[in-house]
C-alpha cells in the first residue's frame, strides 16, 4: 500500500508546474519581513515560485520543520531562525539564502515530494499572491514518557532547568523545542534563568561547580541541565530531553533557593571581572592621556625649547626627567584629592548612582566630539579646527612659562622644572582631566583602598610614559622629529582612539550603577 500511494504521489508531483520556498520565522522577525518583501526581486527566476510564510508560534508549523529535518537526515539543525527550505536546502542563515543567486532556479526546481511537503505543492499552485501564509492543522501527536521497567512510578514531576539570554538568537529555537517537550511531556516542569539577572548568574555558577565545568571566555547560553546531565553548544531536541528525563536519576540541584552566601559570592565573582577590564583600561587610558594632544605638544615645545638653547645633553636628561616628576607628583595628587572626594561622595547611594550616570552620559558625549573632532581633522588636516582641546590663549600661556621658568640659572632649572612641571600639568587639567576624572571614578566604585592606590599609580605611571620617551629620545639625539612628525600624523588615529576609551568608560559607568 506504501509503494502505491508513493508512485501515486510521485505521479502527482509531475502536474505542479510553481516551485516553493518555505520560510519558517516569526511575525515580529525582522529578517523574515525583509525576505518576504525582497526575495521575489532578488533573484532571476525562471519561473514564478510561492513563497509560503509558516509562523512558529503555531506549534504544529515548528513540528512540520522538525520533520521535514528528520525526513531529509539534516545532520546538524539551525539553532536560530528564521529557517528557509530552498529545494532540499535548509537554511538558518539568511546571509546564506541571499547568495545563492545563481542557484536559486536549480534549487528550486529540486524540491523534494514528500509526505510533509506535499502541501507546500498544492498550495503553491492555488496561490494568487507571491507570498501566502501556513498554519498546518495537524497538531504534534503525544509522545508517552518512557520509563524504566523496573523503576517504580516518580511521585515529583520531572524537572528542567532552561538558561538563556535575552535577545539570543540560538535561544529562540530552544524555547520551540521546550515547547514541543511540552507539548509532549504535560507536567515536565521547567525554570528558565535570564543569565542578566545576579542570581541567575548565581545559579550558573551552582550549575558549573556541580557538574564540575570549567569557565571560559565562550557562552555555554542557552544551556539545558536535568539532574544529571545537561546539553550546551547545540540544540537540545524534544524527544532527546524526553528520553534523558525517562532515565534522570538524583535531586534537582536548582530547587534549594540562592542563598545570600552564593549571592556575595557572584558579587565578588563580578567585581573581580570587572577589576580586570578596570585595570586593562586604566593602562590604556592613562597611556592615551599622555599622547593625547594636550600633555604631547608641551613636552615637545619644552624639550625643542631645550635644544634651540644649546643645552647639553645632562642639562635636557635632567630638565625633562624634573619636568616628568613635577606632571606626575601634581597629577598624582590630583588624583588623591578627587578620590577622596568621590569615596565621600559614594557614601550617599543616590549621589552614587547620579554620579556614575552622569559620568556615562558625559563620557558617552566626549566620545561623540572626539570622534567629531577625527573627522572634522581628516577633511580639514588642521588641529587648530578641532573644539576638544586647549584653547590658543593656554597653550600661549603654557609656552610662556616654560620661556619663564627655563631663564633660570643652571642650579635652579631642575627644581624651576618640578614647578614648571606641576603648573603646566594644572593648566592642561581641563583637557588631560576628561579622561582622568571618569577614570578615577571607575578606581574607586570600591572605595579608597590599597587596590584603589595601586591603580592610581599605574595610571600615572602609564601617563607620563610617553613623556619620558620624548625625553629619551632628545637625550639620544636625533628621535625628536621623528616623535613630532608622528604626532602630528596620527591625530586622527589618536582621535577615533580617545573615543573608544571614551564609550568603554560609559560602559564601565552603566555597569557600575548596575552592579
Amino acid at each position: 500500500m506504501r509503494k502505491f500511494l508513493a508512485i501515486i504521489v510521485l505521479l502527482c508531483s509531475f502536474a505542479y508546474s510553481r516551485s516553493w520556498i518555505a520560510l519558517f520565522g516569526s511575525y515580529d522577525c525582522v529578517e523574515c519581513a525583509s525576505v518576504k518583501e525582497e526575495w521575489a526581486e532578488s533573484f532571476n527566476r525562471t519561473d514564478d515560485p510561492v513563497l509560503i510564510f509558516l509562523p512558529i508560534e503555531h506549534l504544529p508549523n515548528y513540528y512540520l520543520l522538525s520533520r521535514i529535518e528528520t525526513a531529509l537526515q539534516v545532520k546538524e539543525k539551525a539553532n536560530t531562525f528564521p529557517v528557509i527550505m530552498l529545494g532540499r536546502r535548509l537554511m538558518g542563515n539568511v546571509e546564506a539564502f541571499w547568495e545563492l543567486e545563481e542557484e536559486f532556479n536549480k534549487l528550486a526546481a529540486d524540491a523534494p515530494h514528500l509526505p510533509e511537503t506535499e502541501q507546500f505543492f498544492k498550495l503553491a499552485d492555488t496561490a494568487t499572491t507571491p507570498v501566502v501564509k501556513l498554519e498546518v492543522k495537524d497538531a504534534p501527536p503525544q509522545k508517552p514518557s518512557e520509563q524504566p521497567a523496573t523503576s517504580p512510578q516518580p511521585a515529583a514531576p520531572p524537572r528542567l532547568a532552561f538558561f538563556r539570554q535575552k535577545n539570543c538568537s540560538k535561544c529562540s529555537r530552544q524555547d520551540k523545542e521546550l515547547e514541543l517537550l511540552k507539548h509532549n511531556l504535560p507536567d515536565v516542569e521547567i525554570t528558565a534563568y535570564d543569565v542578566a539577572d545576579l542570581a541567575s548568574q548565581a545559579m550558573l555558577t551552582r550549575f558549573h561547580n556541580h557538574f564540575k565545568i570549567p569557565r571560559s571566555k565562550q557562552s555555554i547560553i542557552p544551556l539545558i541541565a536535568w539532574s544529571d546531565g545537561f546539553v550546551t553548544g547545540r540544540l537540545a531536541e524534544a524527544a532527546e530531553l524526553q528520553e534523558k528525563l525517562a532515565h534522570a536519576k538524583g535531586d534537582c540541584f536548582w530547587l534549594p533557593p540562592i542563598t545570600n552566601e552564593e549571592l556575595e559570592a557572584e558579587k565578588k565573582r563580578e567585581r573581580s571581572l570587572l577589576d580586570t577590564f578596570v585595570t586593562i583600561e586604566v593602562i590604556t587610558s592613562g597611556l592615551m592621556d599622555g599622547i593625547n594632544p594636550c600633555a604631547f605638544a608641551t613636552s615637545l615645545f619644552l624639550i625643542s625649547y631645550l635644544l634651540m638653547r644649546h643645552r647639553r645633553r645632562r642639562d635636557i636628561a635632567a630638565i625633562g626627567c624634573a619636568f616628568c616628576l613635577g606632571v606626575f607628583g601634581a597629577y598624582l595628587l590630583f588624583g588623591l584629592g578627587l578620590s577622596f572626594l568621590i569615596d565621600f561622595l559614594n557614601r550617599f547611594p543616590w549621589v552614587k548612582s547620579g554620579l556614575y550616570i552622569l559620568f556615562a552620559v558625559i563620557s558617552a558625549v566626549l566620545a561623540v566630539l572626539h570622534l567629531r573632532d577625527a573627522l572634522i581633522f581628516r577633511k580639514t588636516g588642521k588641529a587648530s579646527d578641532m573644539d576638544m582641546g586647549l584653547s590658543k590663549e593656554t597653550h600661549r600661556g603654557i609656552h610662556n612659562k616654560i620661556r619663564e621658568f627655563m631663564e633660570h640659572q643652571s642650579w635652579l632649572m631642575v627644581p624651576a622644572a618640578v614647578v614648571l612641571g606641576a603648573v603646566v600639568s594644572s593648566m592642561e587639567l581641563a583637557c588631560t582631566g576628561q579622561i582622568y576624572l571618569p577614570t578615577l571614578i571607575a578606581i574607586n566604585s570600591a572605595g579608597v583602598n590599597a587596590n584603589s592606590f595601586a591603580l592610581l599609580l599605574l595610571y600615572n605611571v602609564c601617563f607620563i610614559l610617553p613623556l619620558l620617551v620624548v625625553t629619551g629620545f632628545a637625550l639620544f639625539g636625533t628621535g625628536l622629529k621623528a616623535v613630532t612628525t608622528w604626532a602630528q600624523n596620527n591625530v586622527f588615529s589618536t582621535k577615533i582612539a580617545m573615543a573608544i576609551i571614551f564609550a568603554v568608560i560609559a560602559v564601565i559607568m552603566i555597569v557600575l550603577v548596575l552592579l
